[in-house]
């Protein structure tokens, strides 16, 4: 364990003569210490993403040499980006981030697009040489909206005075939830009348 550590020896030889001499040493580890931010809801629409922020402190008092970070990329989502060098490897994004003075961070983040609703769990892991390894994890909900496009159509057009005409009302879900309580109210002129 780490500490300071003090070794004497001592010699006696005939005629009581004796020397003594003493050593000591202090024993270092790098200890790591990991916290990872996201949002807790993103909306599955326009292209939103999610942003991982990963921080990695060396809370010991030796450096954590060979200092390597790596989060998966979480299903129901595909990756689009990485800072500080983070580089995609099948489906893990690591990170070198060399040696960690003591006290010393780095932070790192990462960026996916949600390809569905749900819940998408994240877990990101750093180690390095002489140190435990640790984790932390964030979860985000992927809700998704209802899009309602609207579209009316009418045939014949142009429509001759005294003649009728169809509306065709077409409404579209292009969100990714069920619509509900759904209502069409159609308004005519006071020159029209629906039959």
């Amino acid at each position: 364990k780490t500490g300071s550590y003090n070794n004497t020896a001592k010699a006696m030889a005939d005629g009581g003569l004796t020397a003594d001499a003493s050593a000591a040493t202090v024993v270092r580890q790098p200890v790591l210490a990991i916290t990872k931010d996201c949002p807790g809801t993103v909306i599955a629409a326009g292209g939103r993403t999610i942003t991982y922020t990963i921080n990695v402190t060396n809370t010991g008092d030796a450096p954590a040499t060979m200092t390597m970070l790596e989060d998966g990329v979480p299903a129901g989502t595909t990756f689009t980006s990485a800072t500080d060098g983070g580089a995609l490897q099948g489906s893990v994004v690591m990170w070198n981030l060399g040696t960690l003075a003591p006290k010393a961070s780095k932070k790192v983040s990462m960026t996916v697009t949600p390809t569905g609703i749900g819940t998408i769990n994240n877990t990101a892991t750093a180690k390095a040489t002489c140190a435990s390894p640790v984790s932390a994890s964030c979860k985000t909900e992927v809700r998704g909206v209802a899009g309602v496009l609207l579209e009316v159509v009418d045939n014949p057009d142009p429509i001759v005075v005294g003649g009728t005409a169809t509306y065709t009302i077409t409404v579209t879900n292009q969100g990714q939830i069920d619509l509900t309580g759904i209502k069409i109210k159609l308004t005519c002129e006071d020159t029209a009348s629906i039959a």
